[in-house]
């Protein structure tokens, strides 16, 4: 907008008052829960029953836990979200530290169950930070690069294996690391426009953080005569979901999750989905013989 801004000034046309005001405000919405009005002033959106944002519950119930990376958010009733904060929601060090917090204040009693989620319009998680892969590359660092690895994936073990319910909200990308983040969950709400897949093969990489094992299991446990064959189908091809109906055939979705057709509703769908999991007597699942 700041660009249209200055055409306009190039032109010598006169700026629209609310294109201006929007500009200063840093855009119609700012957050996730103002808006812009007609007349230049910024306000709280209209809450809508069934809408839940990480944003409204940071502000009502705190934070539990927090880093410029992530947070652990209080959503209330006991429960709290892994919030990422990362450009695209890209899983780094800092977003690994922080799953490793969550487990710790959940197994503390801070909370009764987890929702994995954030207010990111497009994105679940986009995936492992590759920059973080490229620095330890050209440092020479194969030790950091496989600490980094079996570090991610210990603590997704650990929290797939948590003594507390964990679901994860998906709404827009789920890729590689970011698939694996929301396949540790143990239902998955998705927005019906799931992108979900592993590309790691695109850029010579191999899911590293578990996506490879809970893909096995899940196509083992949807009857797949030939489980290792599909888990390997969809683990290296490179292929990305057009829909949660899609992700659903691949297996990364399964029969008790859910799919909710309104973005905005996929959050207290999840809070909902935790609370009856948790009031339903949770158990941590069985270990799946493969």
């Amino acid at each position: 907008m700041a660009a249209l801004v200055a055409r306009y000034e190039a032109e010598g046309r006169p700026v629209p008052a609310l294109l201006r005001a929007a500009v200063e405000a840093g855009g119609f919405y700012p957050s996730p829960d103002t808006v812009l009005g007609s007349d230049g002033a910024v306000r709280e959106r209209r809450r809508v029953e069934g809408v839940l944002t990480v944003a409204e519950a940071e502000r009502n119930f705190g934070v539990l836990a927090e880093s410029d990376d992530a947070a652990v958010v209080d959503l209330g009733d006991g429960i709290a979200c892994l919030a990422l904060r990362t450009k695209m929601n890209t899983c780094n060090a800092g977003v690994v530290e922080m799953v490793e917090r969550a487990l710790s204040l959940g197994e503390s009693g801070a909370f009764r169950a987890l929702v994995i989620g954030s207010d990111h319009p497009r994105a679940f998680s986009a995936g492992a930070d590759l920059g973080t892969f490229v620095s330890l590359l050209d440092a020479g660092d194969a030790d950091g690069i496989r600490g980094f690895a079996r570090r991610g994936q210990a603590a997704f073990h650990a929290l797939r294996n948590a003594e507390f319910p964990v679901v994860a909200a998906a709404r827009g990308l789920a890729l590689g690391g970011g698939n694996e983040l929301m396949l540790i969950a143990n239902r998955i709400v998705a927005h019906a426009e799931l992108y979900a897949g592993f590309p790691e093969r695109s850029v010579g990489l191999i899911p590293a953080w578990g996506g490879v094992a809970q893909s096995l299991a899940r196509a083992v446990a949807a009857g797949e005569g030939e489980a290792a064959a599909s888990a390997f189908a969809v683990t290296s091809g490179s292929e990305v979901s057009t829909s949660a109906w899609q992700a659903a055939d691949w297996h990364l979705l399964q029969g008790d999750d859910e799919v909710v057709a309104s973005a905005r509703r996929v959050l207290a769908e999840a809070k909902a989905v935790a609370i009856a999991l948790r009031e339903g007597g949770w158990t941590p699942p069985a270990p799946v013989e493969l």
